[in-house]
């Protein structure tokens, strides 16, 4: 029976030491309820970095294609100026009136380069990624599926194609 009252004792005291008192019990509340807030603050700070961070992305990228749509619609004039400069060319116009339109040809295609927009290289196999084939006509100069003439230039925009060249291609 001794055995039996020391551990009601025992048990007693275990009690008393494990009951906190009010104050004690306040203060935990506080913690956890401090805790829980300083997480929620440090998820709806992330969240907010990420929103900034995804709002810029999306805004330079409708920068550039907003850039690109223009820069694109600017290809026909390119084009014509360069017409202009190889039928003056042709027709030996004075030098003065070529030099200036070879300047304007110059920023044209510079204004281009600096939004990386290029001309196509590859200008010598037909390339359905690249070109727009308007005819295939037989060639006994030219292999099959070579380019025979350019009748107008194609562009790309970094790795992509903005226009793609309009060739003719041998049979």
């Amino acid at each position: 029976m001794s055995s039996e009252k020391d551990i009601k004792e025992h048990a007693q005291a275990a009690t008393e030491d494990t009951q906190e008192s009010p104050a004690q019990t306040e203060s935990t509340g506080c913690d956890q309820a401090y805790s829980e807030m300083k997480e929620k603050f440090l998820r709806v700070t992330a969240d907010f970095q990420n929103y900034k961070s995804r709002i810029e992305r999306e805004r330079m990228h409708s920068i550039a294609l907003g850039q690109v749509a223009v820069l694109g619609k600017m290809l026909s004039i390119v084009d014509d100026v360069d017409r202009a400069i190889d039928e003056a060319r042709k027709k030996e116009a004075e030098a003065d009136w070529l030099a200036g339109f070879e300047l304007i040809s110059k920023a044209f295609y510079q204004l281009l380069a600096d939004h990386k927009i290029t001309p196509i290289a590859q200008m010598d196999t037909f390339d359905p990624e690249l070109h727009e084939a308007l005819a295939q006509v037989d060639s006994p100069d030219h292999e099959s599926g070579m380019i025979i003439e350019i009748m107008q230039k194609g562009y790309m925009h970094n790795d992509r194609v903005l226009r793609p060249a309009k060739v003719v291609v041998a049979k």
